[in-house]
């Protein structure tokens, strides 16, 4: 969809503002319902929501109700007043991440006004929520022993698999992979005070990282997401801290020093050599923040500043050691205000560098090979919102993230090119890489609250246009070749140039209705989301330019769009008048994001490959053209050998794809069985349907008068029959430890069965195809199942203590149609039969563990907690 398109709905919205509502937000919702003793509504009353950066006042209709929306999480104050009235003022009202606080106050006649003070007791059950969220308080954060950093409360969610444990901060400063709920953890959303953040071309990754200290609170949604998710996968929502009418702010240190932690093991490699483990070298972080009036209840600010330096040491084999050093660096302003208590607005910057010497250090990347990583990420977001009447509030807000970040290899000054060994370590330089990868964001949200008879009523509708692009530049050493010592082979590489643009235009409305001790949730979302590849430059191959020579592309629309509506739908019943106990159910669908990865599925200026046959006749370890055996391609990727400078894509992209889609069906109960101290059970069912794959293609099937851009309604794929015939057994292993898995040339790790691989070149259908074309499109006859049960414990602090904890069972398993399978070898962690489990994980990406996979877990459990003891003392604990 063209923006053109996009930005006249923006305006029909805009011009329909008389129907506005709320969108999904990190900020949450204050109602409270006044009556007399004998518990009639009371009309009239004043009642107002004091919080440190301001307060709202409202007036209670015919119902005895009112609501204060979008509130910043934290403390509140309620007063309400009326004549012939006490004065009833509640402290203390505590309001969560994208919760909704529910507060009955009883009126005390009297002919001599007082004020009566009470600490209220905020009640922990959310009628208004259906889905599965979990919130982490300011004092779990500051209180609960755990590394600090995001991914490491991971693994203290229900139903969340992460594949490392951050011990001591060694994993600060690398995301981790994980799996949640059915999901491979490639749709999960990051979000800022309400500014989405995910990384457009590493999927579901974040695209800074953090000042842990700067978080007011954090909240995780896991399942039963708001309409304005449309992705399938976990919400991360982070929240900053703010200014209030105090000035004041805090410094810290957090040091953990080799000597804290125990003896270094040594361990030995299957063929005998020494193997060091990582260690701490030293880990300190230092933090600053300060926060205060701008003027007195108008106008606030807040400043945070952090560094947390992190030194590991790092297996160089042999025994020996090499440094892995990271320091992380984030400013943070953020300044907001109210005007007469019916405007509120914000500004927010916050500029989150990593710097990294060493990174990916390991016994098969020597010091030349690792990389040094520079890149900051600013975030900047503005937002206005405004009370139209009592019941109607508009929002508006405008962000834009300035992702990206450069990798470089240590050696590639000194190298010009890569080496591969005859004992599987790289040597001299590797891949130099720089992406840069910004996002513009709009988007208008509102709420309409009213009365139809006995049942409230909360309208919900959003705009959101979001449009990024991802450019990345990719260089083999100088001469863009890797010389591949144990196979004999080169290859040689036209470096990665590729830029896509990715637009999403979201527009959402619901509605909540309450009625007696009912709660009903229901709403539609129409999403479109499409790309297009940029035009832009590549340079020749340094020691084969006929081979890969330079290279000009103006650009391609792919002619696919994902166009989806989805649904939403939802019911709590409240089981007493106390609200103690809750039945929820709700139902939804969910899509795939499109990511920087599809749109660029076959761009031409991706990197670009071709393999030849290689002998070191001169012994210099370095390839010459002359050493080259150039009439036998072994394999060529993103290019046709046959036509160098074609500029035509050589894969496909199915003009027909979807997005995947996971529904889902969500029950649970809770009950609140002593004061702050609830327990819940949550039962997960989802189904994924429409999964993308990328088989290769049978070329008999492409039309000769085929062109990029084309319909590719004709083209098939080749059947596993085919492959199978014309693929060849591995019966060969490389790297093969006794009693483990042997790795298999042109095939992976093996679990079981025979294994498949095509040679020196796919001879499929009777074509010969070096260029081993695929095409993205969605996967015929393949489908994800997962349920889950949930027990969970949650306990507000309050008697001196507080815990958290969550015992839950799942299964993840696909269901595979022999028109879902191409080649039938059965590889770990991609396995061909029916029924099996669906594992994440085992990526060998830059910032992942290769061969560790998530997902598989029938079982997990976390609990934490914390006791206060006298003299401000405090005993926690963290077991996973």
């Amino acid at each position: 969809m063209s923006y053109l398109k996009g930005m006249t709905l923006f305006g029909l919205l805009l011009a329909l503002t008389i129907v506005p509502a709320i969108a999904q937000d990190y900020r949450g919702n204050i109602y409270v319902n006044v009556t007399t003793e004998d518990g009639n509504p009371i009309e009239g009353a004043t009642v107002m929501a004091i919080g440190k950066a301001g307060s709202r006042t409202a007036e209670t209709g015919a119902s005895g109700s009112v609501r204060f929306s979008r509130l910043e999480p934290g403390y509140y104050t309620l007063e309400v007043s009326m004549d012939g009235f006490n004065t009833a003022v509640y402290e203390q009202v505590e309001l969560n991440t994208g919760t909704s606080v529910e507060m009955d106050i009883t009126m005390v006649k009297t002919q001599v006004v007082e004020r009566v003070v009470v600490t209220s007791r905020t009640p922990v059950l959310d009628k208004r929520k259906t889905g599965t969220s979990t919130v982490v308080s300011p004092r779990e954060i500051e209180q609960i022993p755990s590394a600090r950093d995001p991914w490491a409360i991971l693994s203290t969610i229900p139903g969340l698999q992460v594949d490392r444990i951050n011990v001591g901060g060694n994993q600060s400063g690398q995301q981790s992979a994980w799996a949640a709920k059915g999901d491979n953890g490639d749709n999960a959303t990051w979000l800022l005070d309400g500014v989405e953040f995910t990384d457009l071309a590493a999927s579901g990754g974040s695209s800074t990282y953090f000042d842990f200290n700067s978080f007011q609170e954090v909240g995780f949604s896991t399942g039963g997401g708001g309409l304005e998710q449309t992705s399938p996968g976990q919400q991360l929502s982070f929240v900053t801290k703010s200014g209030s009418n105090r000035h004041a702010g805090s410094i810290g240190l957090l040091l953990a020093d080799e000597d804290f932690q125990a003896d270094k093991p040594t361990y030995s490699q299957p063929d005998g050599s020494a193997f060091a483990s990582q260690r701490i070298v030293e880990v300190f972080e230092k933090v600053f923040d300060i926060g205060g009036p701008l003027a007195q209840d108008k106008a606030w600010y807040w400043v945070g500043f952090s560094q947390n330096d992190i030194n590991l040491a790092v297996p160089a084999g042999g025994g020996a050691e090499q440094a892995d050093v990271t320091k992380l660096r984030n400013t943070t302003v953020k300044v907001n205000g109210t005007v007469q208590g019916k405007t509120s607005w914000k500004g927010l910057y916050t500029r989150g560098d990593k710097i990294k010497i060493g990174r990916n250090a390991s016994i098969s990347r020597p010091p030349a090979t690792t990389w040094n990583q520079s890149g900051p990420t600013p975030i900047y977001t503005a937002d206005v919102s405004h009370f139209f009447t009592p019941n109607i509030e508009i929002q508006f807000q405008a962000s834009h993230v300035g992702g990206g970040f450069a990798l470089a290899p240590q050696g590639f000054d000194n190298a010009s090119q890569i080496r591969w060994d005859n004992n599987f370590v790289w040597q001299d330089t590797f891949i130099d890489y720089l992406t840069e990868r910004p996002t513009d964001q709009y988007a208008i949200r509102g709420n309409w609250f009213t009365e139809t008879g006995n049942m409230n009523h909360e309208f919900r509708f959003g705009f959101k246009l979001k449009q990024g692009e991802v450019q990345s530049f990719s260089r083999y050493g100088s001469d863009d070749v890797v010389a591949v010592e144990w196979a004999s082979e080169a290859w040689l590489y036209r470096g990665n140039s590729a830029k896509a643009e990715m637009d999403y235009t979201t527009l959402w409305f619901g509605d909540t209705m309450i009625w007696s001790n009912w709660t009903f949730n229901a709403g539609l979302t129409w999403q479109q989301q499409s790309g297009k590849q940029l035009g832009s430059t590549s340079v020749a191959n340094g020691i084969c330019p006929a081979c890969l020579p330079d290279l000009t592309y103006t650009g391609l629309d792919p002619n696919f769009e994902y166009d989806d509506i989805l649904w939403r739908a939802g019911a709590t019943y409240t089981l007493d008048t106390a609200r103690r106990q809750l039945i929820r159910f709700s139902t939804g669908r969910y899509v795939d994001g499109l990511g920087s990865g599809d749109v660029s599925f076959n761009h031409p200026m991706g990197t670009a490959e071709i393999d030849y046959p290689w002998n070191d006749a001169n012994g210099d370890m370095l390839v010459q053209i002359g050493e080259l055996d150039l009439m036998t391609v072994l394999f060529a990727g993103n290019i046709d050998p046959n036509n160098p400078t074609g500029t035509s894509p050589v894969d496909f992209i199915d003009t027909n794809l979807s997005a995947p889609t996971v529904d889902e069906y969500l029950l649970g109960y809770e009950i609140e069985i002593a004061k702050d101290f609830t327990l819940g059970v949550n039962l997960t069912s989802r189904t994924r349907e429409d999964d993308l794959w990328a088989p290769w293609v049978d070329l008999n099937t492409v039309p000769g008068t085929f062109s990029a851009g084309d319909s590719t309604s004709a083209i098939s794929i080749v059947p596993s029959s085919a492959w199978t015939a014309q693929a060849a057994p591995s019966t060969s292993t490389v790297a093969c430890f006794s009693g483990g898995d042997c790795h298999l040339p042109g095939v992976g790790f093996m679990d079981s069965g025979t294994a498949y691989y095509i040679g020196d070149a796919a001879i499929i259908a009777g074509t010969v195809d070096t260029a081993r074309r695929s095409i993205l499109t969605n996967r015929p006859g393949y489908t994800e199942d997962f349920q889950s049960l949930e027990l969970t414990a949650t306990k507000r602090l309050s008697n001196r203590w507080m815990m958290r904890g969550f015992f839950s069972f799942q299964d993840w398993t696909k269901d595979i149609a022999p028109s879902a399978i191409q080649n039938p070898s059965n590889n770990v962690g991609d396995t061909t039969l029916s029924g099996s489990d669906v594992i994440a994980g085992g990526a060998t990406s830059s910032g992942a563990f290769g061969d560790v996979f998530v997902g598989t877990s029938s079982w997990q459990y976390n609990i934490n907690g914390m006791y206060e003891l006298p003299k401000n003392f405090r005993i926690s604990a963290n077991l996973n």
